[in-house]
């Protein structure tokens, strides 16, 4: 994943956030993780710093239309936009 990151979303849960990077490299979107957990130790950390991804500046716009088509068709809603 070379270029320009865009932090596109922040998820409190790991889960939600790996869930919702699938789906994006299902569809082509490398996806780099952006957490601190402790390694899993302290999952809770991420109330504090929640879990986010970033995609590449050129797929921002494409990802968030594949992940707000998931939103409103039953999404978690444990999410905060950038």
């Amino acid at each position: 994943m070379a270029g320009d990151l865009v932090v596109l979303r922040r998820y409190v849960s790991e889960i939600d956030a790996r869930v919702s990077a699938a789906v994006l490299e299902a569809n082509g979107i490398p996806v780099q993780l952006i957490m601190d957990t402790v390694g899993g130790a302290y999952p809770s950390f991420a109330l504090m710093n929640p879990v986010g991804f970033a995609v590449p500046a050129e797929d921002a716009e494409r990802a968030a239309e594949i992940l707000d088509q998931g939103d409103e068709t039953g999404g978690s809603g444990d999410t905060e936009s950038e």
